[in-house]
């Protein structure tokens, strides 16, 4: 099973100013004033064509912001100033007063409206035209402008130039528009081309190599483990795995003592019945230890079942019959059942029959850590572990010996917490933390048997510690 993962991001368009156009104060219902003498208008003298501000910045895209105080009133239509409606002049125009000595035009008498000026005619008036020509003397919005002209050739232009600046702009905007959506779209495809690269970046951490086992902490206020079912994967990648497994409920503490064990006495030979009866005596002392452990540490417990049968007569339960073996018993933890061969143990083979029913029970004490680890949920970590490391087989393997040593460790610790006389025999306890006694194994994951010997040895002389069996933050070398 695997874990699963976002919220979008919006923008804004912060920062975007324009300024309104420049409205001329001049009052266009402004009288005429006969009595001063006209000038005539100079080019410099003359407001430049209206319509824009050359000053004024706008984003495409976005509204004119608010002036600055003190600055006009914005207009209207993006920066361009109405122009004034035109009025009808009814009446005679007033006559232009006479010439002086400063005043080089000619006196001009009333002005017949059937009448055009001829600008080509150099006794006209130069500062007198028809329509789209120059205006009153002081050129267009001086004090004495005619409000019934028509706007300039200057002022059209102006005009047509701010719609195609209008024009411009909305095309910018939506041109804008577009390459913001497709940048958007590159930016989430880094983004997500990012994540599956961190995404990568996590699964080749967890192929790399295995974190240093001795940097691992065993401090129970550090342990990220929970209880969890055995259908349920457990979040994290392989480190945090191996964290787990090396900080848990089965990792400290102790185990308690057990007062009382009767274990019946039990012949070389065994019959059937014979055999199952100290395999059941000594689940009950084993069950002594575990039930009293697992509830301490807040675990869920359950005691196995113990059935003895003879191999191939495999018995139905809810393991697979072709997951029987001769030479092993079949733990079915569906069922809470242990299925027991004939003939399996060391058990079987000892000459002294005082030596039986404690070498039964430390065979059983072996076995019997196939249901603690599936109760505790310690084995999903395991499973679960060994799944993720399914493509790098050195580090699965060394993975299966921490676990398998550390189950024997934990085995050969409970058997010691019985009394005396249930106990293992000194002699076998010897045997079995010889090297020697070991042969190699030349099974797929084979076990050095040194580290067997180490780690048996470590449990039967733990007084119940379970700290001691932690293969977990062991060196390598200890677990080859």
């Amino acid at each position: 099973m695997s874990i699963a993962g976002t919220g979008g991001t919006g923008g804004s368009d912060d920062g975007r100013t324009g300024q309104g156009s420049h409205h001329d104060p001049q009052d266009p219902e402004q009288p005429e004033q006969p009595e001063q003498p006209q000038q005539p208008a100079q080019p410099w003298q003359r407001p430049p064509a209206q319509g824009t501000d050359p000053d004024a910045t706008h984003v495409p895209g976005t509204p004119h912001a608010p002036s600055a105080p003190g600055a006009p009133a914005p207009s209207s239509s993006y920066g361009v100033s109405p122009s004034p409606a035109p009025t009808t002049r009814v009446g005679p125009v007033s006559p232009v007063s006479p010439v002086s000595p400063g005043n080089p035009v000619d006196p001009v008498g009333p002005v017949d409206p059937s009448d055009p000026v001829d600008p080509s005619d150099p006794s006209e008036p130069a500062d007198y035209s028809g329509p789209g020509g120059p205006t009153t003397p002081g050129g267009p919005g001086d004090a004495g402008s005619d409000p019934a002209q028509q706007p300039s050739r200057k002022r059209s232009w102006a005009l047509i130039g701010v719609a195609l600046g209008c024009i411009v702009i909305l095309l910018l905007a939506i041109g804008g528009g577009l390459l913001f959506l497709v940048l958007n779209q590159l930016g989430d495809r880094e983004q997500s081309a990012a994540s599956g690269t961190a995404s990568n970046a996590e699964v080749q951490s967890e192929t790399d190599g295995p974190v240093d086992p001795t940097s691992l902490s065993t401090d129970p206020a550090d342990s990220q483990f929970e209880g969890i079912a055995i259908y349920e994967e457990p979040p994290g990648d392989a480190d945090d795995l191996r964290a787990v497994l090396a900080n848990n409920p089965l990792t400290a503490g102790s185990l308690p003592d057990v007062s009382a064990c009767d274990l019946p006495a039990t012949p070389v030979e065994q019959s059937t019945e014979e055999l199952q009866a100290v395999l059941d005596a000594s689940a009950s002392c084993l069950n002594s230890v575990w039930a009293s452990a697992m509830s301490d540490r807040g675990l869920p417990w359950e005691p196995p079942t113990v059935e003895v049968y003879t191999y191939p007569d495999v018995p139905n339960s809810t393991c697979e019959a072709d997951t029987f073996e001769p030479d092993y018993p079949r733990v079915c933890n569906l069922n809470n059942v242990i299925y027991w061969p004939v003939g399996y143990g060391v058990g079987a083979s000892q000459d002294d029959p005082e030596l039986v029913p404690g070498a039964y029970l430390w065979d059983l004490a072996a076995v019997y850590m196939s249901p603690v680890a599936w109760q505790s949920s310690t084995i999903v970590y395991y499973g679960t572990l060994l799944d993720k490391l399914e493509a790098e087989q050195e580090q699965a393997d060394e993975v299966w010996r921490r676990h398998s040593l550390q189950m024997q460790c934990l085995g050969a610790a409970a058997s010691m917490q019985q009394p005396a006389e249930a106990r293992p025999a000194p002699e076998l306890r010897d045997e079995l933390m010889d090297e020697s006694y070991w042969d190699p194994d030349e099974g797929s994951r084979p076990i050095a048997p040194a580290s067997r010997a180490r780690w048996l040895t470590a449990g039967f002389e733990s007084d119940g510690d379970l700290g001691v069996c932690n293969t977990w933050v062991a060196p390598a070398e200890q677990v080859a």
